[in-house]
């Protein structure tokens, strides 16, 4: 889905964990939050070191992720919507 205020964004998340990246930022922009620890996301861990095993983890899977759904995500997007009935009025037939 886009969305004119919503930038572009992908990632996964875990039990733990919720990792996104917004790719129409350069450089990439990244999030990491530890859901336990901070639920309520006010901690981005992406440049923590400490958390560099997990950030890296996440985005490995955002990237299987992303090629293997990717292309059919595509297609949906790109694909002209079927013409709704509803949305073309119905001819009425001659009068006999």
């Amino acid at each position: 889905m886009e969305h004119p205020r919503i930038p572009r964004h992908e990632g996964v998340r875990t039990e733990r964990y919720r990792y996104s990246r917004y790719v129409d930022q350069s450089p990439v922009y990244e999030e990491l939050y530890d859901l336990v620890r901070d639920p309520l996301e006010a901690v981005n861990l992406a440049t923590d070191p400490d958390h560099a095993a997990v950030r890296d983890d996440l985005r490995r899977r955002t990237e299987a992720f992303v090629t293997g759904y990717g292309r059919a995500a595509e297609r949906v997007r790109t694909r002209r919507p079927p013409e709704a009935a509803s949305a073309v009025p119905a001819r009425r037939r001659p009068a006999p």
